[in-house]
């Protein structure tokens, strides 16, 4: 778990390093590029799944500008959507329940399904509520649902901002940037400092509770939230 995050933080810097060298013009193709990059990196069996969904909603969501009184488009596009979101979440848990012992293979959950699925739907529903515009830009658009520092732990962010800030183009700010620089300085040091020294008292807490007294149970418990 460490070395990902070590790894992660690597790549968030080569891709950085790279994006202010290209020229201006391709540099919202590289962050669409990078984040399909890193989706390959961490699960290549369903790098093509992703990118479906990505492609089919790209389409949708300009279906549904074009004719905003019918609802059809969004409820193809939002079922399609729950339709995998659904079977990749929970077709692990109904055969446990319903086919225990039936060798029947259990599915492998694709990264980052729930982000990408929920950024997805919110952009549609936006769309179809008038709150913004079909995104002409298939580049802009799979930028805003692969963005790779979104994939592993969220947030799901909304599609104006990010759409917005691409169309405008990334530039450098000395202000921010060192901003970003503190802020992942003091999460590197809230995990790997605070959070995994608690994690391997909680770990022994959890593992076996009857071997300890009330007030370490306790402390797990506080540690652990």
């Amino acid at each position: 778990m460490k070395s990902d995050i070590y790894m992660f933080l690597i790549y968030s810097i080569l891709v950085v390093g790279i994006l202010y060298c290209v020229p201006p013009k391709w540099r919202n193709i590289w962050v669409l590029l990078s984040s399909m990059l890193f989706y390959l990196i961490c699960d290549y069996r369903f790098f093509l799944l992703m990118l479906a969904e990505t492609a089919v909603s790209y389409y949708l969501g300009i279906k549904i500008e074009k004719d905003a009184k019918c609802k059809r488009y969004l409820v193809i596009g939002i079922a399609f959507i729950i339709v995998i979101l659904f079977v990749f979440k929970y077709f692990n848990f109904f055969i446990e329940i319903f086919a225990s012992g039936a060798g029947i293979a259990e599915l492998v959950m694709p990264v980052g399904i729930s982000y990408f699925s929920f950024r997805m739907i919110s952009y549609l529903a936006d769309i179809y509520q008038e709150k913004r515009t079909a995104e002409s830009s298939f580049v802009i658009y799979g930028a805003y649902v692969s963005f790779f520092p979104h994939m592993l732990c969220g947030p799901i962010a909304r599609s104006e901002g990010m759409t917005k800030q691409l169309k405008t183009g990334i530039s450098y700010r000395e202000d921010l940037f060192v901003r970003g620089c503190e802020l992942i300085i003091a999460g590197m040091f809230k995990k790997v400092v605070i959070a995994d020294r608690l994690g391997d008292y909680v770990g022994l807490m959890f593992q076996s509770p009857s071997g300890y007294p009330a007030l370490a149970l306790w402390m797990g418990a506080v540690f652990y939230s």
